[in-house]
């Protein structure tokens, strides 16, 4: 086993606690809060990405050669820019769609060298220490190589004249709740990932902000302070907890920051995706209902899909769509429903159809998570879900997908 890298002004767990202070609280809440409200934006932010990016498309289509089309094509990348920013919001507000499974850390992180090393370049050491018994956990393995890019990143601009960046992973039992930058975290067993760097170090009010959306400390233009927003929104909604402690480089010593993040042990069986079936976005004449409050993104869904070939009908609340299913002469192959609506959600609309529709499908859309996979009772695992701003080529195949599996009875 390594020993644990020595965190600056953080003394090593004794076991026993201080009494938690009044600024965590204050802080842990207040990223919370800002954690919801980036969620909220990114969701409407979504919403008009959805049908910028859906017109847009299908105008290139329309378009196939000469300078409108290259145009349009500049307006589709400023589009995939603006959806991956929303990605990021969705992110430190916890409101990301995951696949969390067992995983061995380890592996993880050794996937991740050859990206974390083109990223840091040429002038930065690499170093990855690895305990041999690293304990398993469970996590989106695209994630925890989201969140070590981003503090790579971070590493980056901190160390413009070169130096090392550390990667390591233990494991650590926490005998006694602990206080953490960002909150307690609990007793437990912990496989521990520890980034570390030697660039020029955070003051306290930077650590402070230092996961705060929109916060950073470069020159206007060099960076949007989403990296560390980002890294503890994953790792939050992972069910992980992160601290972080540095100290300012100085005239007679260096800087550090220290990065850790602990995740649970994990026991049990491991849970498996459902296999999704094989889908083509050929040809169609099936009948598809899509109900969303939005009328500009209704429209372009509607637009998309009937020029596929369905017939396409359409409500903005689920009792239009039950009405809409109550007078249609023939059967509804598919209900496509946001999530989210006035009233009603689209999960109550599921049920209906469940009970009285059986031949019908569910497909779930929505601009953002959390209200899936939280409040309304929708995962990936269980259900069918596309998630806003999406392709007009990615809604037909996912439709496509869906019909060709098994109805609802």
């Amino acid at each position: 086993m390594m020993a644990p890298l020595a965190c600056p002004g953080n003394p090593p767990s004794t076991g026993t606690l201080p009494a938690e202070s009044l600024e965590v609280v204050l802080q842990a809440q207040k990223l919370e809060a800002l954690g919801r409200m980036a969620g909220g934006i990114a969701h409407d932010f979504n919403n008009m990405l959805a049908v910028i990016n859906g017109y847009t498309e299908l105008l290139m289509l329309s378009i196939p050669d000469g300078p409108h089309h290259a145009k349009l094509a500049e307006i589709r990348k400023a589009g995939e820019r603006a959806a991956g920013l929303t990605r990021q919001l969705l992110a430190f507000g916890r409101r990301q769609l995951i696949a969390p499974r067992p995983m061995d850390l380890r592996d993880a992180l050794l996937d991740s060298e050859e990206p974390l090393r083109r990223l840091l370049g040429d002038d930065i050491e690499l170093v990855t220490l690895l305990a041999d018994d690293v304990w398993e956990i469970c996590a989106d393995a695209s994630q925890v190589e989201q969140v070590l890019l981003n503090l790579a990143a971070n590493s980056r601009d901190a160390m413009p004249e070169g130096g090392r960046f550390v990667v390591e992973a233990a494991n650590e039992p926490v005998v006694a709740p602990r206080p953490l930058r960002t909150g307690t975290m609990p007793a437990g067993e912990y496989a521990v990932l520890t980034v570390s760097d030697g660039g020029a170090g955070m003051d306290e009010d930077t650590l402070t902000r230092a996961f705060e959306p929109f916060f950073t400390t470069r020159e206007r233009g060099k960076g949007l302070g989403l990296g560390l927003a980002t890294v503890y929104g994953i790792v939050t909604q992972t069910g992980a907890f992160m601290d972080v402690c540095s100290r300012q480089a100085s005239a007679d010593r260096p800087g550090a920051t220290v990065f850790r993040i602990y995740f649970p042990r994990h026991a049990g069986d491991p849970e498996h995706l459902r296999p999704q079936p094989a889908a083509s976005a050929g040809p169609a004449s099936e009948t598809v209902l899509v109900v969303e409050d939005e009328e500009m993104v209704r429209s372009m869904v509607a637009t998309v899909l009937g020029a596929k070939g369905y017939r396409v009908l359409e409500a903005m609340s689920v009792n239009e769509a039950v009405a809409a299913l109550k007078e249609h002469p023939e059967p509804v192959h598919l209900v496509l429903t946001d999530v989210v609506m006035p009233g009603r959600s689209g999960r109550e609309l599921a049920r209906i159809v469940e009970a009285e529709y059986q031949h019908s499908r569910i497909l779930y859309m929505s601009g953002y998570t959390d209200d899936a996979v939280v409040r309304w009772g929708v995962s990936s695992a269980s259900a069918h879900f596309i998630q806003k701003p999406f392709s007009p080529d990615a809604l037909a195949l996912k439709v496509r997908e869906v019909l060709a599996s098994p109805p609802l009875a």
